[in-house]
């Protein structure tokens, strides 16, 4: 997950991932969330949140 590539970029890689596997996986970001500055974490974990929903969605 990267917080300046929007929905789109992880609905691209969830829908790559689901080509490239069945296993079950999860959505994160390239180096977590500690060191971002704190005013930026609402706005990545909303992103977090639809991507997730994301990655359910197309388990179905």
């Amino acid at each position: 997950m990267h917080a300046t590539d929007g929905v789109d970029g992880p609905t691209r890689r969830i829908a790559a991932a689901r080509r490239a596997t069945s296993i079950p996986f999860g959505v994160g970001t390239e180096c977590g969330l500690g060191r971002r500055p704190p005013e930026t974490v609402p706005a990545l974990l909303d992103l977090h949140r639809t991507a997730a929903d994301v990655a359910a969605d197309s388990r179905t």
